[in-house]
């Protein structure tokens, strides 16, 4: 159609005109880029947030359960004391 186009009007295409044409779509190809990864960027740096969240609860609750391991021996033995021998 739109070679059909050219044709009935008789316009000529120069190299120009095909330069011209190319970097419009050049700079819309990059304007599209760009946004794409901003918006990539964006996702990830809120995926990196949440990923550090997690990291850092894992780590004390690591702590948590480590501090209890610690304490065992010290536990047990006042169970012991607490709970008359059968």
């Amino acid at each position: 159609m739109r070679n059909k186009k050219l044709e009935d009007a008789s316009e000529v295409v120069t190299q120009g005109y095909l330069d011209l044409k190319l970097e419009e779509q050049e700079r819309k190809v990059d304007d599209k880029q760009v946004q794409y990864h901003s918006e990539v960027m964006t996702r990830f740096d809120k995926m990196m947030k949440i990923l550090t969240e997690i990291r850092e609860e894992q780590v004390v609750g690591f702590h948590q359960v480590e501090e209890r391991f610690e304490n065992h021996e010290v536990r047990i033995q006042r169970l012991e004391k607490l709970q008359p021998a059968a």
